[in-house]
């Protein structure tokens, strides 16, 4: 039952001829329990009936009051007045494309609530909610397609004219008043306004309307009008803290809210008129409701009829939706910069991945580690998929340290890290061909010890080197930022160990001395500083102690 009444009052909210035959429904329901229980009861349940609220964006016509629109049963609007005897200043006709002509039901018998309250009370009528809430029904998970979500920027186009009619609605009346002259003065105005109405689809001016209710402080007009410009805005900043696609943020839950609030200060400003509720303020009510569901966000206040804001307090909702907006194009500045400066880094990785034993290619690192350096000031941190994903091909084309700011520097240990921490399983590289300085490096180390301090210790990058260069054993010693020394010198004291290999591109600087152990060991000291493959490293080894490696074997020999 709950599954069809909710597509009743789905459907209800664009249909006005199915919202009439709710209301007769509803009149017939009506009449029935007054047969039944008499005349008193049945007032008694319609009066019951009033007191339900619910948020929901269903249409009313001129007769029945929709809950999520913020009307309630006892501020009906009345229906059109008779002409006055006396003579009435001339304005637009329906039939000008303006005004559109009035195709409102009869009004409804005394006992006889509004369809949607009727629908209402049929749903809930064991259970009332206790919080307000924005999500969908239970009928979307089940596989029910939602309606499609309105066209924001036709609604923020359509409430700036709207803004427009509500001040020319006061001002027109303050001319008449007056005695300006109508065929110089007011007609021109509103041949304008109407012309642009007709530019806009389903832009119907009800403000400007002969027929529209004309409240007595014409201050009214005001408010409306800052209202449809706040919903405006709201419309206009909702568009871009959700792009199509985009996720949820923070900002984009601020805009929500925000816009909730301008929709209830809009539908507040047009019941204190007396007036139909306004497409526009429903068709943002919906936007909002549907897409909260959708993306699992809580819009706390402002979505039901018992929580209304004021519409008075247009320009403060106005000026927090005009930081939200600030916000927004801040952050998508960052964004833009940011993908300007990846996509500066990626240019200049291509050019050294296309020939990396090149020696000139300094401007290129120098580019990467200022694009580097300016995202990470703005927050990126050194950890990022992103610069991982532009780096990680680099790693064994490393120049010396010193090219590369303390900053720069986080990002390649980051990258360590995430290659130690990565499982095996993981590992795609193919193995690389041994070079002939491996084989030669290896004729060297053969059976032999070597310690290697820096870094995350990687498994794959560990066998690797072992394999490659035929050790007894690789004591990978893992360093922290800062790292006492202390812990060293045993480590390089045995007897068995032919070479100590420092990693310097993640050591602190401090870590050179660890130089002053390998000298009181007689232990060859090699500065890694590239990566841990072994056609790099063994190039590394050979250019830096290859003499003392075969010293050393021609005295054990």
């Amino acid at each position: 039952m709950a599954g069809i009444l909710e597509r009743l009052h789905q459907a209800a909210a664009t249909d006005p001829e199915l919202q009439q035959q709710l209301t007769r429904l509803a009149g017939a329901v009506g009449r029935l329990v007054s047969l039944a229980a008499g005349e008193s009861s049945a007032r008694a349940a319609g009066k019951q009936g009033a007191a339900f609220s619910f948020g929901g964006p269903l249409a009313a016509s001129s007769h029945a009051a929709a809950a999520g629109i913020g009307l309630s049963p006892d501020r009906l609007p009345a229906a059109p007045a008779e002409p006055a005897s006396q003579p009435v200043p001339p304005g637009p006709m329906a039939g000008d494309g303006l005004a559109e002509p009035d195709r409102s039901p009869p009004p409804p018998e005394t006992d006889v609530i509004p369809a949607s309250l009727a629908i209402e009370q049929l749903k809930f009528h064991t259970s009332q909610q206790t919080e307000p809430t924005v999500e969908l029904p239970d009928s979307y998970a089940a596989g029910r397609t939602p309606e499609p979500l309105p066209d924001l920027e036709l609604v923020e186009l359509r409430a700036r004219l709207k803004a427009e009619g509500a001040r020319w609605a006061g001002e027109r009346r303050r001319l008449i008043a007056e005695g300006a002259d109508h065929r110089t003065v007011v007609a021109p105005r509103d041949r304008d306004i109407i012309a642009r109405a007709r530019e806009l689809p389903e832009c119907y001016l009800w403000m400007n309307n002969p027929h529209a209710p004309e409240p007595e402080n014409l201050a009214r007009y005001e408010d409306l009008a800052g209202c449809f410009e706040t919903l405006a805005l709201a419309a206009q900043v909702l568009r871009r803290a959700l792009p199509p696609g985009a996720p949820p943020s923070e900002l984009a839950a601020q805009a929500m809210q925000l816009a909730a609030e301008a929709q209830s200060a809009l539908r507040a400003a047009v019941a204190a008129l007396d007036a139909q509720p306004d497409p526009d303020q429903m068709k943002v009510y919906q936007w909002l409701r549907q897409t909260a569901a959708e993306m699992k966000l809580f819009v706390r206040r402002y979505m039901r009829a018992d929580d209304v804001a004021e519409p008075t307090t247009w320009p403060d909702i106005a000026a927090r939706l005009e930081r939200v907006r600030e916000q927004i194009e801040a952050s998508q500045q960052s964004v833009r910069r940011q993908q300007d400066r990846l996509k500066r880094m990626r240019y200049h990785a291509s050019l050294i991945l296309k020939n990396p034993t090149q020696p000139n290619h300094e401007h290129d690192w120098r580019r990467i580690n200022e694009a580097a350096e300016e995202l990470l000031a703005e927050g990126m941190p050194p950890s990022s998929v992103e610069l991982r994903q532009i780096l990680l091909p680099l790693l064994d084309y490393l120049p010396e340290e010193d090219q590369f700011s303390p900053a720069f520097r986080l990002v390649w240990r980051e990258i360590d890290r995430y290659l130690a921490s990565r499982d095996e399983a993981d590992e795609s590289s193919e193995p690389t061909t041994p070079t002939p300085e491996v084989q030669q490096a290896a004729r060297l180390l053969a059976g032999r010890t070597v310690v290697l301090i820096g870094g995350d210790r990687r498994p794959p990058a560990e066998r690797a080197l072992l394999s490659a260069l035929r050790l007894k054993k690789l004591d990978w010693i893992e360093t922290r930022e800062h790292q006492s020394l202390e812990g060293f010198e045993s480590h390089v004291a045995r007897p068995d160990v032919a070479v100590v290999l420092l990693a310097i591109r993640w050591s602190s600087h401090s870590y050179g001395d660890v130089k002053q152990f390998c000298d009181r060991y007689g232990k060859p000291l090699v500065r890694l500083p590239g990566g841990y493959n072994p056609n790099q490293v063994a190039s590394q080894i050979l250019a830096q102690c290859s003499g003392r490696l075969r010293s050393v074997i021609a005295e054990t020999a």
